[in-house]
Parts: structure tokens; C-alpha cells; sequence
């Protein structure tokens, strides 16, 4: 029995170092991540951590952009300073315009358009179910059937603090705004005019946009 001891002794002993080692690695991993999660792989410029942290200035340097962007593009505007918003008026048809209003608001810039100016009220359910169509593919902004006045707005918004660090996105975002609100008014129209279901107005939207997007398929 003591011999069979002996012949385990060399073996526990191994289990031992080995136990330490992997003892010793762990506590290693733990203070690299340690020091990992002290030490920014990087720094921000002194100029953007103070937008990030100033709200006044946010709202000073998107305000700023959104100006310039409708005077060097000669768009029709008119400038409410007061209430911090623009309203912009663009063709959302071959025959109709539209008036596009970006306003500042709770640290926001929001992006508003009617696109279905009124409607019976008759077919209000089918506005509903094709706005739901539009709501859950879109991944930028959402329809609003608004009962109270009888339209349909298309409405996008975002962080100050997003578009102050990176001021290209916003007229990167009135572009996606107005040519989608397009796709969405004239899906509303037929809608009013052809009283077709609202799941066949929408494929067939989709399947024309899909068709534009790649006109080889």
C-alpha cells in the first residue's frame, strides 16, 4: 500500500505545478484587462470632446450647418430663428409640392414632411395597414397617420450630439428624407385615388424601387 502512495507521489506533484501555472496566467489575463479597460486605445481632440459635453454648442454648430446647406444650394426657405427651425419647400410629385420643415428640438434635429395632404375618412383603416408596411421595413424614420387633421406626416429624427461630431450626415439625411418621402406619398396617393390594398400598393412599390436599384435583374 505505501508503494502504491510512492508511485502517486510524482504524479500529485505534477498536478501541482500545473495548477500554479494556470494559476499564475489568470492573474496575469485579469491585470492585462485591467489595464485594458484603463487605457483608451485612442484620444479625442480636445475640440470634439467639447461638443460632445456642451449641449449650447451642439445645438450652435448643427443650426450653423443646416443654414448654410439651404443657402449654397439655393433652396426655397424661410428661416424661423426663434423656434430653431427651416421650412423648405421641394416637387414630392410632378405636380404637387411639399413643405419640409427640419426644426432643432429637445437636443434633436428632426426631419418632418406631409406627404398625403387629406383623406376620406372612410378609408382611414388602409392608411393604417399600409403606414404598418412602411414601418416595419423602414430603417429611417416612420409614417404618422395623423386622425386629428386627416393627413399622413413622414418624420425622421436624430441626436444633436450625432450630427454636431459628424455635420456631413445632415445633408446626407435631407437627401434620404426627401426621396423617401416621395416613395411614400406616391404609395399614399394611389392608395386615395385607386382604393387598392394596401399589401398590393406597397409590393408594388417595392418591386419598382427593387427594379431601379438593379436593372439588369
Amino acid at each position: 500500500m505505501e508503494n502504491g502512495y510512492l508511485a502517486l507521489f510524482p504524479l500529485l506533484i505534477l498536478l501541482g505545478l500545473i495548477k500554479r501555472i494556470r494559476d499564475k496566467r489568470a492573474t496575469n489575463t485579469l491585470k492585462i484587462n485591467a489595464e485594458e479597460r484603463k487605457i483608451p486605445t485612442f484620444q479625442l481632440p480636445d475640440a470634439t470632446d467639447v461638443i460632445m459635453r456642451d449641449e449650447a454648442k451642439q445645438n450652435v454648430h448643427v443650426w450653423n450647418e443646416l443654414i448654410r446647406i439651404h443657402q449654397v444650394h439655393n433652396f426655397h426657405f424661410g428661416i424661423y430663428e426663434a423656434e430653431k427651425y427651416i421650412d423648405a419647400t421641394f416637387a414630392i410629385s410632378e405636380k404637387e409640392t411639399a413643405q419640409y420643415r427640419y426644426q432643432i428640438f429637445e437636443e434633436e434635429l428632426n426631419f418632418t414632411v406631409c406627404v398625403l395632404f387629406s383623406y376620406p375618412t372612410e378609408i382611414t383603416t388602409d392608411l393604417f395597414v399600409l403606414a404598418s408596411h412602411f414601418n416595419n421595413r423602414l430603417n429611417f424614420g416612420k409614417v404618422v397617420i395623423d386622425v386629428e387633421n386627416q393627413n399622413v406626416i413622414f418624420t425622421y429624427r436624430n441626436d444633436l450630439a450625432y450630427y454636431a461630431l459628424f455635420k456631413e450626415k445632415i445633408q446626407f439625411h435631407l437627401k434620404r428624407h426627401f426621396h423617401i418621402s416621395k416613395d411614400i406619398h406616391e404609395a399614399f396617393v394611389k392608395c386615395v385615388l385607386e382604393r387598392e390594398e394596401p399589401a398590393v400598393i406597397f409590393g408594388e412599390l417595392m418591386k419598382k424601387l427593387n427594379q431601379e436599384n438593379n436593372p439588369e435583374s
